[in-house]
């Protein structure tokens, strides 16, 4: 159980970090298009100043919003290359290379419960590290079974070897018996006793830290859901027609330089929160997905049972392998 749940750790971290190279490219394709919007306002406030209808100053404005789109792009770039190696760490290739495009929607597609009900029972049965906890309850209640076992009387079959008065040997029947007296079990079922019941209380603690995991998570699907659909309904429209507005307006003469580079800033700057807010989707539903067990399917997130094959010890072990 603890090896699987390892695999679904990773799995949920792989899944993770491959979201967040397609928000870096995607955020560096943002910010490679916003070095281009201001590259195109240098050159057109750069023909109004030498034309004298703009003052210097107003050029050294655009020159110096255009670096800083350029600096926030190469910080980009190196964000990106961070993400890549981060996912080929992961994956067991941290010496693989990294020119690779990452391919995947942002969110994806999943078919995920939408009570939180639903999703609590799935943690419940579907949890590796919750039936680790529960299996080595198990185990210790049945040491506390045998360590009950010390009270009583032990009871031994023995052969012994012996003269006989007209000098002959034999050997002869005996038998042994054990009675507690000074150690009558109760040292060993004490050690037992507070062993199960601190597996116990960490069995508990492993079920309320699932059902926490899946309500936090929820929480943040469901506001990082929110975000996204008040940014893409409400803010992007709006920002991308003040941008297109304001360059046009700019052009008559209509608006200043000052309000033509807020409106770029704003367009670029709810863009950016997108694509951010799209990851912040992403990595909730990934971590939803490990606080469930790794699946939404009740099928597959169902923990499967462990077989123990117990053997005689006269088995053969190499006709039975």
């Amino acid at each position: 159980y603890h090896a699987a749940d390892r695999c679904v750790v990773i799995m949920a971290k792989a899944r993770t970090q491959l979201a967040s190279v397609i928000a870096a490219q995607q955020m560096l394709a943002l910010n490679m298009q916003y070095v281009g919007i201001t590259q195109q306002t240098v050159d057109l406030v750069q023909s109004l100043q030498e034309a004298g209808e703009l003052a210097h100053l107003d050029l050294d404005r655009a020159i110096v919003d255009h670096q800083e789109a350029v600096a926030v792009m190469v910080a980009s770039e190196h964000a990106l290359l961070e993400a890549r190696l981060d996912l080929l760490g992961t994956m067991g290739r941290p010496e693989a290379n990294t020119a690779w495009v990452a391919e995947g929607d942002l969110p994806p597609t999943w078919n995920i419960p939408t009570d939180e009900a639903s999703l609590l029972t799935l943690a419940g049965t579907g949890r590796l590290d919750v039936a680790a906890r529960f299996e080595v309850v198990r185990q210790l209640e049945a040491e506390l079974g045998l360590a009950e076992t010390l009270r009583f009387p032990d009871v031994g079959v023995a052969l012994t070897y012996r003269d006989n008065v007209s000098g002959r040997k034999s050997i002869a029947p005996g038998a042994n018996l054990t009675i507690p007296i000074l150690d009558n079990g109760d040292p060993a079922i004490a050690i037992q006793m507070a062993k199960l019941k601190q597996a116990q209380m960490e069995l508990l603690s492993a079920i309320e830290g699932a059902q926490q995991d899946v309500r936090i998570s929820l929480n943040r699907y469901h506001d990082a859901r929110s975000q996204v659909e008040i940014i893409r309904d409400r803010q992007l429209g709006a920002a991308i027609a003040a941008q297109q507005r304001s360059d046009a307006a700019y052009a008559e003469g209509e608006v200043d330089l000052n309000t033509l580079l807020m409106t770029q800033r704003q367009r670029i700057a709810v863009e950016r929160s997108l694509v951010q807010q799209d990851y912040r989707i992403m990595q909730a539903m990934c971590e939803l997905r490990r606080a469930v067990g790794g699946s939404f399917d009740p099928k597959i997130d169902a923990v499967p049972d462990i077989d123990i094959e117990a053997r005689s010890p006269g088995t053969n072990l190499e006709g039975s392998s």
